[in-house]
């Protein structure tokens, strides 16, 4: 029997980066930190407390801090979309984000190849 191989979806390389976050979802009074895992052009997996309900398809916005700077300007913020969510342990998830617009974080020259190059 001839298995066929899972195909991977992403547009872009994804780059081993942890740096520490703040993102909110539409109802969130505050922003709730987290810790990126791995980054791309495209999107951003990150670690985040399990007690922060989200659900594949919320938008949110997050910023992420490249500095020692803290994180406190609205127009820091990008907008993604969840894309997947894993439980990591009982205290900790795994969220998948997807960028709205590709490339929006001000980082870009760590992540600079397509994952598929044509």
């Amino acid at each position: 029997m001839h298995e066929t191989q899972p195909t991977d979806r992403r547009r872009s390389e994804r780059v081993p980066l942890v740096r520490r976050g703040k993102l909110r979802a539409p109802g969130w009074v505050r922003f709730a930190p987290f810790q990126t895992s791995d980054i791309s052009h495209c999107g951003v997996l990150l670690c985040i407390s399990s007690e922060h309900a989200l659900k594949s398809g919320d938008v949110i916005e997050l910023a992420i801090a490249f500095g020692d700077e803290p994180i406190l300007a609205s127009d820091q913020t990008v907008r993604a979309t969840v894309r997947r969510i894993t439980p990591i342990n009982h205290t900790t998830q795994g969220i998948g984000l997807e960028f709205h617009d590709e490339g929006a974080l001000p980082f870009l020259p760590i992540v600079t190849r397509p994952a598929h190059p044509s």
